[in-house]
């Protein structure tokens, strides 16, 4: 009978340990499984994050000036330059942060324009003249708005324009060629305002003939004509005669500018 207890005792013993050893076997592969899915899943949430944060907005630059300008002044033409900028600007609101200044201080408004069908561009030229023999520089402040107001221009500009000269004569001739009339040109330093003629050209510019030790103004009726920067009188002028031009201040060029001196 001892025997028989000893043999059950064992068998108990036995049991318990295959259960504990059942329990650890099932409880490890529970865990296994649950580990598994814990990391087949992990990448599926984490995917689903990803599709979240790209919904959000994502924050652009500021506003920029997009390319290198290199703006000059022009004798013959009055000065206007397109800007483009990387977003779509207001030129109703901008008109402020540009302005043209000489080298002697004097400032002058610039006035903005928006170019057709392109916001990203704004027409820059001055509400007036920019007169010659001044060095002239445009300025962009910082701060120029975006068309929306969320993003503004970091850093302000400054463009050196260069200088116009100021009107002046640059040399006056006398052409005598065959079958044409006898003439005097009179080139200046810009060109001449397009729709002088005759009788305007008259009221700036006499011709004198010598006689004695004086000059008095030619009896004969002369024609005149422009041509870009060229004044061209056309006449009966008589050969080893002197002629004197005088030309009035304030004959207008093309672009605006008058003849400051005589």
């Amino acid at each position: 009978m001892g025997k028989v207890k000893e043999v059950r005792g064992r068998n108990s013993f036995l049991g318990v340990v295959l259960l504990v050893v059942l329990a650890s076997w099932f409880g490890g592969r529970y865990v296994g499984q649950e580990t598994s899915e814990t990391a087949r899943f992990a990448p599926k949430t984490q995917a689903k994050k990803q599709v979240i944060n790209a919904d959000k907005p994502i924050r652009e630059g500021g506003l920029e000036l997009v390319g290198e300008y290199q703006p000059r002044l022009s004798n013959s033409y009055r000065f206007n330059y397109i800007f483009t900028f990387n977003k779509a600007v207001s030129a109703g609101e901008v008109g402020s942060y540009f302005e043209f200044k000489a080298k002697n201080g004097v400032g002058v408004r610039a006035k903005v324009e928006s170019v057709s069908e392109r916001p990203e561009k704004l027409r820059v030229s001055p509400v007036r003249l920019l007169e010659g023999g001044q060095d002239w520089q445009l300025v962009l402040r910082k701060g120029l708005p975006s068309a929306q107001g969320s993003d503004h221009l970091g850093e302000g500009k400054n463009w050196k324009l260069g200088r116009r000269n100021p009107v002046a004569v640059a040399a006056v001739s006398a052409v005598n060629q065959l079958n044409q009339k006898r003439a005097i040109h009179i080139e200046l330093s810009h060109s001449v305002q397009r729709n002088l003629k005759g009788q305007d050209i008259s009221s700036w510019v006499q011709v004198e003939q010598k006689s004695g030790s004086t000059y008095v103004p030619v009896k004969f009726k002369y024609d005149s004509a422009v041509q870009w920067n060229k004044i061209i009188l056309s006449g009966p002028f008589s050969l080893n005669l002197s002629y004197r031009v005088r030309i009035k201040p304030g004959l207008p060029s093309r672009l605006g500018l008058t003849l400051a001196e005589e």
